[in-house]
This record gives C-alpha cells, sequence and structure tokens, in this order.
C-alpha cells in the first residue's frame, strides 16, 4: 500500500480534526504532500503543497488583518501590524497546527525523517497555510474563516492581547548588564521558493555562538536565535 493510499484511508479522520469536509478531497491529500514525495511517487498530476501554502498565506493575512481591525478599533497602524506579526509568524502558526496534531500525515520522502524532524517548525507552519489554503479552495471565503474562528480564536485574542516580549531587546540588555559585547547576528542560509523564503540566523556573544534559529523573516529568525541564546545564559 502506497502512502497516499494510506494517507486516503485516514482522510475522514483528518477531515474530523480540521472541522471539515472536503467535498474536492484530492485538494486535501496535496495540501499533506511535501515537495520530497514528488520525487519517489509515480501517482500522475500530483502537486506538492506550495501553491496552497501560498494561498493560505494571504488568506491568513487577510483573516488577522480583519480580525485586528474589528477586536481593537482604538488601535492605529503601527501597533496593529506590530501585533500582526506575531499572530502571522512561523512560530505560531506550527504552535496551531501542533494543536491539530496532524504533522505526522505529512507525506515526505522515505528517508527524509530526519529533514522533517530539523525543520519542524518550518513544515507545521507551511502545513498550517496549505491545509488553510485548500479550505479556501474548496469551500471559499467563508469555510476559511470558520475553520480560522472556530479552532483558533481565542489563541489570537490571547497572543494579541499579551503579545511576546522582545528576545532581542532582553538579550542586549542581559549582556550588557555583564559587561559582554553586543550580540551580534549573522545569516547563516536562506532556503525554499521565492515566495516564502526561510532564513537561518545564528547569534553571538564575544565570538560564542549561543543560538540559531529558523523563521519566515530576518527579524522572526533573530528573535528565535535570541530566545534560545537567553535560555543558554540564564
Amino acid at each position: 500500500m502506497t502512502k497516499n493510499q494510506e494517507f486516503s484511508q485516514q482522510t475522514s479522520f483528518i477531515e474530523q480534526k480540521l472541522g471539515y469536509t472536503f467535498t474536492n478531497k484530492r485538494l486535501l491529500l496535496q495540501a499533506f504532500i511535501h515537495s520530497s514525495y514528488l520525487n519517489e511517487s509515480q501517482i500522475p498530476n500530483l502537486s506538492s503543497y506550495e501553491r496552497l501554502e501560498f494561498l493560505g498565506d494571504a488568506v491568513l493575512n487577510l483573516f488577522i488583518s480583519e480580525f485586528l481591525f474589528n477586536y481593537f478599533p482604538d488601535e492605529n497602524e503601527g501597533v496593529l501590524s506590530k501585533i500582526k506579526a506575531y499572530l502571522i509568524c512561523q512560530k505560531t502558526c506550527s504552535d496551531l497546527m501542533d494543536e491539530l496534531n496532524l504533522i505526522d500525515y505529512l507525506l515526505v520522502a522515505r528517508g527524509q525523517q530526519e529533514l522533517a524532524g530539523k525543520s519542524r517548525i518550518t513544515l507545521s507552519s507551511d502545513l498550517f497555510e496549505s491545509v488553510l489554503g485548500a479550505i479556501f479552495l474548496d469551500g471559499g471565503w467563508t469555510a476559511a474563516h470558520t475553520f480560522l474562528s472556530d479552532h483558533f480564536l481565542d489563541r489570537y485574542l490571547a497572543i494579541a492581547k499579551s503579545p511576546p516580549e522582545n528576545p532581542k531587546a532582553e538579550l542586549q540588555e542581559f549582556v550588557s548588564k555583564k559587561g559582554e559585547e553586543p550580540p551580534i547576528y549573522k545569516l547563516v542560509e536562506t532556503s525554499g521558493p521565492p515566495h516564502k523564503r526561510t532564513f537561518t540566523i545564528a547569534v553571538y556573544v564575544n565570538d560564542l555562538q549561543l543560538g540559531q534559529a529558523s523563521g519566515s523573516s530576518k527579524r522572526e529568525a533573530e528573535q528565535l536565535a535570541a530566545t534560545l541564546a537567553l535560555k543558554k545564559l540564564r
């Protein structure tokens, strides 16, 4: 039995977890296909989730923008943009997909489990957006809006009301009090398609690497790397 046949047997369970039943089951399958799987599968007209991820990213941006506009009528554009960055960042999307506990259904090539482990945050985030894109194509804006509202509205509200601290600023203050040189952030790698870049950043203090992390923007990767550095220093 092929992986996609096994996946098809789990379709009802996955739809139950998502709270949405697909009219076009092939869209659901595509949402879970990593590009590495295409090389080993011999199924014609099979596509990876990258195009759905691209669409899902746009749907998520619209949903979060509308959500912030309605729930925070007294905040200006600058504040809303800052909160929005937290709500659509790779880490938040990854955490929300982990709540659904569906990452293990992602179809990757044999021998690519190590890749999946090393890039779990990136893969979970990508899967979240591809699933959202698939729901939007299958059921339109109403279906996508309902999916996000039913599953994650409370989480979005909690994050929006208490945005995460600024780990870069905390790290800067921490090392300054110790009399150390300011942290230095170095770009290690840029990967992914043009519309969905992943940046890997390492942070150094006195030439010692204290953390390395990946994100959908350099700023996000720097913040995650600073978080790791703070944990190590504390």
